[in-house]
């Protein structure tokens, strides 16, 4: 198993994993239900964000074949605050079979790592309340709850 920076040639086999991702959420809530178009948006989304000097996406694989990924995003932070930018994770997520071997720790190091080489010292992360697996594994990481985004239909 290797942890790499995902090339732009990665971007379809990280957008396909991605859905996995969107339809766990969907299922979780159906406020997040996603359409047939969730494939292409993801592709053209991620492809745009991988050249970016924003945003740092990595991969594990298990010989050429992708089975997790990270994607983290670096954001001027608001001029009322004393820093000046944070990191934000935006998405993880292992194969399940590949779950529980240590990468979803590896990607997130390397991704800690870039965001220190880039002078970030806050990540913030949105997990939905309901994904109790999500909210171990960040709380295991360190991360704290600060706020609670609600909503409401009208």
């Amino acid at each position: 198993m290797i942890i790499e920076k995902a090339k732009f040639k990665d971007t379809n086999e990280i957008a396909k994993l991605a859905l996995n991702l969107f339809q766990y959420h969907s299922n979780l809530d159906i406020y997040y239900e996603n359409n047939n178009k969730s494939l292409s948006v993801a592709v053209k989304t991620y492809g745009e964000w991988i050249k970016s000097r924003n945003f740092q996406f990595y991969v594990a694989k298990d010989k050429d074949l992708i089975v997790g990924f990270i994607i983290g995003k670096i954001e001027k932070e608001e001029p009322i605050y004393f820093r000046k930018k944070k990191g934000i994770v935006i998405a993880l997520f292992i194969e399940k079979k590949y779950r529980r071997k240590g990468l979803a720790n590896n990607l997130y190091d390397k991704l800690v790592y870039w965001f220190k080489d880039n002078n970030v010292n806050n990540i913030e992360i949105y997990v939905h309340a309901k994904n109790k697996g999500a909210l171990k594994t960040w709380k295991k990481f360190g991360f704290l709850t600060d706020s609670y985004k609600m909503r409401k239909a009208i």
